[in-house]
């Protein structure tokens, strides 16, 4: 599993990390290609996880097409993504059977850890935890 907030990135790491295919997919306005570029990206480090290098595997030799669900050129691996508050992307990568297609975010936690911080300084209190 990968999350990462949608921002800038820089043109050069698309040559670097990305396949060829990955990148004529990259298209659109400049908040279209960060959203597209961090979908990539979590898909792939969400598939480094599962193979357990991280991102030590030869990324650009991985490719991606996405959609709902995201489609891999590597057999036996399934991948769910979600676009959450069209803020982050969260990719999931699991080895075997085809997952549900289901992510439930936890939009609050335990005020024991703290809850969320969001970036404009509010925080998600937990709601029901007596």
């Amino acid at each position: 599993m990968d999350i990462e907030v949608v921002r800038p990135y820089s043109e050069r790491l698309t040559y670097r990390c990305l396949a060829p295919v990955e990148r004529e997919q990259l298209l659109g306005d400049s908040r279209e290609r960060e959203e597209a570029f961090f979908r990539f990206w979590t898909l792939k480090e969400s598939y480094g996880k599962a193979l357990g290098t991280g991102l030590g595997y030869p990324l650009r030799e991985v490719s991606f097409h996405l959609g709902d669900p995201p489609k891999s050129n590597v057999p036996g691996y399934f991948f769910i993504q979600k676009v959450i508050n069209k803020k982050f992307i969260l990719s999931v990568c699991k080895k075997g059977i085809p997952p549900e297609q289901t992510v439930t975010v936890l939009r609050h936690l335990p005020e024991r850890i703290g809850g969320i911080t969001y970036e404009d300084g509010s925080i998600a209190k937990p709601e029901g935890f007596g």
